[in-house]
């Protein structure tokens, strides 16, 4: 049995959170409740689109040839995809990883050494060289139950400065002149690299 002392404090402290929670944020027995709203998570792609779009990036959900969730979105200057993986293979949904995605055909020549220099400086992301010479960034990030909204903006934040980076390199332009820098083109229309 609780003490009396540390059942006041347990109530009072479960009262403090009732309050601190929005009267908006109410429970639907299809969804989180609206105060969960910061987790992004490949489980809910609506919600990656959703959080994309709070961002301020163009974002529209789709289908890829296999079925599963695929975004088209526009982050920065750039033409992009976000991928899901790890779905069930049969519904298509329960998703536990992201792909943000992002190809380019680039203006002058870029090799294995350009690529390795990415690869140095970027860590979580990756990118592969077409046999057409097209260059394609790929940034994967397993989300799992759910990202905190902050760390999703850093994820998509560092794939935007990576994606400046690969279109400076692959452009010959300086990273931080958007207002010449073309769209990167996708390569793949609704499938998967």
């Amino acid at each position: 049995m609780m003490k009396p002392r540390r059942l006041a404090a347990f109530l009072a402290l479960g009262s403090a959170f009732a309050a601190s929670v929005p009267a908006h944020a109410s429970m639907n027995l299809d969804t989180e409740p609206v105060a969960l709203a910061r987790q992004v998570s490949a489980t809910s792609p609506d919600g990656v689109v959703a959080a994309l779009r709070s961002l301020g990036y163009g974002a529209d959900l789709t289908a890829d040839d296999a079925g599963e969730p695929l975004i088209n979105a526009r982050i920065g200057k750039w033409q992009t995809f976000v991928l899901f993986y790890d779905c069930d293979a049969k519904m298509h949904d329960n998703c536990q990883s992201l792909q943000f995605s992002a190809s380019f055909t680039p203006d002058k020549p870029f090799g294995p050494q350009e690529a390795a220099a990415f690869a140095r400086d970027y860590r979580f992301g990756a990118l592969t060289i077409g046999s057409d010479k097209s260059v394609v960034l790929s940034w994967d990030v397993v989300t799992g139950g759910g990202l905190d909204s902050s760390v999703f903006r850093k994820v998509v934040e560092n794939f935007s400065f990576a994606m400046d980076n690969v279109g400076a390199l692959a452009f010959n332009e300086d990273s931080g002149a958007d207002a010449k820098r073309p769209a990167g083109r996708l390569i793949a229309s609704g499938s998967r690299p």
